[in-house]
């Protein structure tokens, strides 16, 4: 049995694990090891909705008492539960990733429903992870079942980590510690993959209260403990928080240095302004010397229809069990939130098919806000946009927000990296 501190991510697989939640860090970052993995934290943290699930911090109280949680009473099936996913997540399923590490977390909020299913058809106890290239398995064993509230279950558990030298050895060794007729399938899971789970199991056991005295059956020394939550790819509001991973945003570092091109950019120093140039580029450049157009924005003139047809909108983010996704009509008149804070970021412009020839739907990557363009309100601005259209089958342009409606854009310098959209 190999130590759990031997099963740590790299610095390079939290990367491609973080791009794999719709984290995208800058090409070429140079955030250390300590900082990505307290960012992949936060992020697992945000996954399982922690926030939400407990609105009262638990670290700031101590921790998670599961004393104080009954048992699931089983009205909802554990893999019903267990089943949280976003459009994003289905349509990771049919992407190309540029490295197998990107799949370790789409796998991971696919795999715990399966468990799930296996624990409400077989009851079993044990489940074996297996990546037979390395002859390594993750065994994981279950206890009881919480309930957290009526839509949340928390399954306490234990797991160890299995590494031997052929393959018969491994399966004895997983017999040592399961027995037959409590196992579930054995699922094939690859090293990161493996890894990525015990970083999760690691990390919800620090949530756990001092104060709960763990049962008995789960105290084993060849063991370490965790616990198990329903898991899903991270909410818009999520994913743009986390991108930024600090100040400086090649290292994360504190900031002492201002581009003195754009003076929008901050840095730690020249070294990291040198190194992130060909990120900041083409921002820069727009922001420097291109022609920018003040532009109010506002719903399209049918929202209120269509908000009474349709209950929300669905973005690649949305997510059933997170609330206040999308407006509906009786908030039409509110400014949509500002999540991105002070910063620049790209958006998309297209004009809607069917739409009338004097509007301009405008939308940011994550849906955070689909307002429109109109020529009535940006006579100027939208004859700018429409040469732009015209020329550009899909048009993506920097704004920065103004006011609560109102932005600034640039039309006459294009993008020259796109996020995945």
């Amino acid at each position: 049995m190999s130590s759990l501190e031997q099963h740590n991510l790299s610095r390079d697989d939290i990367i491609h694990v973080l791009k794999g939640m719709n984290i995208d860090l800058v090409p070429n970052t140079k955030v250390n090891a300590a900082r990505l993995k307290t960012r992949l934290g936060e992020a697992l943290d945000a996954a399982q909705r922690f926030s939400t699930t407990f609105p009262d911090d638990p670290d700031a109280v101590g921790g998670i008492n599961l004393s104080n949680y009954p048992l699931w009473k089983k009205r909802t099936p554990v893999v019903d539960a267990f089943t949280r996913r976003t459009w994003a997540a289905i349509f990771q399923d049919n992407r190309e990733y540029e490295d197998q590490r990107q799949l370790a977390f789409p796998r991971l909020i696919q795999l715990i429903p399966d468990i799930g299913k296996d624990m409400d058809q077989k009851r079993i106890g044990y489940v074996v992870l297996k990546d037979m290239t390395v002859f390594r398995a993750l065994i994981i064993r279950f206890f009881s079942t919480f309930e957290i509230d009526e839509k949340t279950p928390l399954v306490l558990c234990n797991y160890a980590v299995v590494e031997e030298e052929d393959e018969e050895t491994l399966e004895d060794s997983i017999a040592d510690l399961t027995p037959e007729d409590q196992r579930g399938r054995a699922y094939p899971m690859t090293d990161v993959e493996q890894n990525l789970f015990v970083t999760l199991l690691s990390l919800n056991r620090k949530h756990l209260s001092p104060r709960f005295r763990l049962p008995a059956v789960v105290r084993d020394d060849r063991c370490d403990v965790g616990f198990i939550l329903p898991i899903g790819s991270l909410n818009m509001k999520d994913v743009i928080r986390l991108s930024k991973i600090g100040d400086c945003p090649l290292c994360g570092e504190e900031t002492h240095h201002t581009c003195k091109a754009c003076l929008s950019a901050r840095y730690c120093g020249r070294d990291c302004q040198r190194e992130d140039w060909r990120n900041h580029r083409s921002l820069c450049r727009t922001i420097s010397t291109g022609k920018w157009y003040n532009i109010t924005l506002e719903p399209n003139p049918f929202s209120a229809l269509m908000s009474r047809m349709y209950k929300t909108s669905i973005t690649r983010y949305y997510d059933d069990s997170d609330e206040n996704q999308s407006p509906g009509a009786e908030v039409l008149d509110e400014a949509p939130p500002n999540y991105h804070g002070d910063a620049y970021y790209l958006v998309k412009l297209q004009v809607p098919l069917g739409a009338d020839a004097n509007q301009v739907l405008v939308y940011d990557q994550f849906k955070t806000f689909e307002l429109h363009l109109s020529e009535a309100k940006n006579p100027e601005a939208f004859i700018a946009a429409l040469f732009a259209v015209a020329r550009e089958q899909k048009m993506y342009r920097w704004v920065h927000r103004e006011g609560e409606w109102e932005w600034k854009i640039c039309f006459d310098r294009i993008p020259e990296r796109l996020p995945t959209w």
